[in-house]
């Protein structure tokens, strides 16, 4: 595995008459770390390599390395699995199908007597916003009766009130990209614990295109990969 730093060529400006998303700005802190593995045609990891060998272009622009660090991914324990997230989509699920969702999601939690054998992180998405917990948990009972009772501590963010409480007529269109919004608000909180996690969307999932002007799907992809998640939907 390759741990390296790039340094962007232009950072984003900010103006006035259209303010920075919190969530995207809190993206780009100036350097961006990356790990990489790199395999040949037949899916085997390539060693020695060496700076020069790599390249690394934005949008078509190279851009240059900070710092380069090479690693053995079978004595890595970093590179292991070792945090399981779970996304409640109650934005996009029925109030009888989240029922069926959590009911589900606490079963796992509870089995072997609660005794995890990764740390499990819980978020919720609702049409409040995006909260969850404030670390990580391998006790399986406390985290399935968090759930049930709907009691996450943290929020990350709120979804803001339409003029007048009247409802948006693109409420598909809203809900769509507030589901984007939350993945990649979720990738960024995540970029805290460097190891590998795998991030359950427990819910019926959404067409990205129509989320799009929002979080673009490249920069989702990229922070999903700074954050070394691995994303699974189950509806």
């Amino acid at each position: 595995m390759l741990a390296f730093a790039a340094h962007p060529g232009q950072l984003p400006t900010t103006d006035p008459a259209h303010p920075v998303d919190p969530v995207e700005s809190s993206l780009n802190p100036g350097n961006i770390s990356l790990n990489v593995v790199v395999t040949d045609q037949a899916g085997h990891p390539v060693h020695g390599l060496e700076p020069g060998d790599l390249e690394l272009r934005d949008n078509g622009i190279p851009q240059r390395f900070v710092s380069f660090q090479v690693s053995d991914e079978n004595s890595n324990r970093s590179d292991q699995v070792t945090e399981i997230v779970f996304l409640i989509d109650r934005l996009n699920l029925s109030a009888q199908q989240e029922s069926v969702a959590e009911k589900e999601v606490a079963d796992f939690l509870r089995e072997h007597n609660g005794r995890l054998v990764h740390p499990v992180m819980l978020y919720r998405l609702s049409s409040y916003g995006l909260s969850s917990l404030f670390e990580p948990s391998s006790n399986g009972n406390e985290l399935a009766d968090t759930l049930i009772r709907g009691k996450e501590s943290k929020q990350i963010w709120t979804v803001p009130a339409h003029p007048e409480g009247a409802p948006r007529d693109d409420a598909g269109q809203a809900r769509n990209e507030a589901s984007l919004k939350a993945l990649g608000a979720i990738a960024i909180q995540e970029r805290k614990r460097p190891n590998r996690k795998l991030l359950f969307w427990v819910g019926p999932g959404w067409p990205t295109e129509q989320g799009a002007t929002t979080l673009s799907k490249r920069s989702l992809s990229f922070r999903l990969a700074c954050a070394r998640v691995a994303f699974r939907s189950s509806a």
